[in-house]
């Protein structure tokens, strides 16, 4: 019964490629069975596709995977056009959750409202409430954890300190530092969700957190003309939507992201193709493709804001 069902559902998605906006097939070279969409989809498993998509179809308009349910995890941003194989942009048989992107607010004279940063609302970040800041013990969201909303001088008062392994920010900016009273070594972070402490030498480290005002922080997101963040760099916290013009076109090739989540695309005004990183340390585009192929760069327009 189980095989008349999945054979069913893989005629009903080559019958629905025909009009659909985007196609998922199982196998490289759009082969195998195959899932149609029009509409997001926040979670892969409801059509007992998760994990398992390697080509693809889109049309009409751009799309953004993602690796996990819910928009979350590693995301890329992609235009109309096939793809025989999902290998070069790191999601071969790991797509879990994708969504139309549609219009989110840009003009060329830079960001316009619509927020992207999870709480960002133009003026500031809004007030946290209950499970805004989740702290685990262990890597990949694993152990026990604690709500940490309102932040704390001293980590020891919860029987935390040096503890922390990884972290969900689903609203807001905020500090973390190695020792008490937000002293030591500090790093911001904005909303999304971090497996690891280990990117910043913070694994086990953590001593107090806050919430901080974006007013008055480093640059959201720097670039870097060669790797390991070396050479020239550049502060594109208000996006710039063609890098020829700052003489930085095809030039990047590792990025900083202190807080929001960015699409960089290949092409001028966001164009070709893009992806989308969250806050951290990319000392190496090459793991993409995208070395020295850099021509624009702006806030996504979104972040996860869920578990």
């Amino acid at each position: 019964m189980r095989k008349q069902w999945i054979g069913a559902m893989a005629l009903l998605g080559a019958a629905a490629a025909a009009q659909a906006d985007i196609t998922l097939y199982q196998d490289d070279d759009f082969q195998g069975r195959a899932v149609a969409s029009s509409g997001e989809i926040p979670d892969l498993k409801s059509l007992q596709f998760n994990d398992q998509a390697s080509s693809l179809v889109i049309r009409g308009e751009r799309w953004t995977l993602c690796s996990d349910a819910g928009f979350k995890g590693q995301c890329v941003s992609l235009g109309p056009g096939r793809y025989p194989s999902l290998s070069a942009m790191g999601l071969n048989d790991r797509l879990s959750s994708l969504r139309p992107e549609g219009g989110n607010g840009w003009n060329h004279g830079g960001w316009q409202g619509g927020g992207w940063g999870g709480g960002w609302n133009g003026n500031g970040w809004g007030q946290g409430g209950a499970g805004t800041v989740l702290l685990y013990e262990n890597d990949n969201f694993g152990g026990r954890s604690i709500d940490l909303s309102q932040g704390i001088d001293d980590l020891q008062q919860r029987g935390f300190n040096d503890r922390v392994s990884s972290l969900v920010i689903r609203q807001g900016l905020w500090e973390f530092c190695s020792d008490a009273h937000f002293r030591g070594q500090c790093i911001t972070l904005g909303p999304g969700r971090y497996p690891t402490m280990g990117s910043w030498n913070l694994n086990d480290k953590l001593s107090s957190v806050r919430r901080v005002n974006g007013a008055g922080q480093r640059s959201a997101i720097e670039l870097y003309e060669h790797a390991n963040f070396g050479g020239r760099s550049l502060d594109a916290s208000r996006g710039v939507d063609d890098l020829g013009r700052v003489d930085f076109n095809d030039r990047v090739s590792s990025v900083v992201i202190r807080w929001g989540r960015w699409e960089l695309c290949s092409d001028a005004y966001f164009s070709g193709r893009c992806i989308t990183l969250s806050p951290g340390q990319y000392a190496d585009l090459n793991r993409w493709d995208f070395n020295d192929v850099l021509s624009s760069v702006r806030p996504a327009g979104w972040m996860p804001s869920g578990d």
